[in-house]
């Protein structure tokens, strides 16, 4: 199954543009995994200080994972997606 890690910075942007380009291609009804950070994107860790919090990069705040381009899809079409699974983090 083909994964897309949000983790990794190259599969995570903070506009969406037009321009952005695909960081994964599938094919309709294929399945695939995608790993997705906090709203943080991973800044904020247990038991962070005040000072610690104050210092984090919030221009970093709530980025997005993808573009997926959907192989066959069109500008304007409807993408049916069917999440499988879900899990989440162990504290937050």
């Amino acid at each position: 199954m083909k994964r897309l890690d949000g983790m990794m910075a190259s599969n995570i942007h903070f506009k969406w543009r037009p321009h952005n380009p695909p960081v994964l291609r599938v094919y309709p009804d294929e399945p695939f995994e995608v790993i997705i950070p906090d709203s943080s994107t991973s800044q904020i860790k247990p038991n962070f200080t005040v000072k610690q919090l104050a210092a984090i990069d919030e221009s970093k705040f709530d980025g997005a994972v993808g573009p997926v381009y959907v192989d066959g899809a069109n500008p304007g079409d409807t993408v049916e997606v069917i999440l499988d699974t879900i899990e989440v983090g162990d504290w937050g």
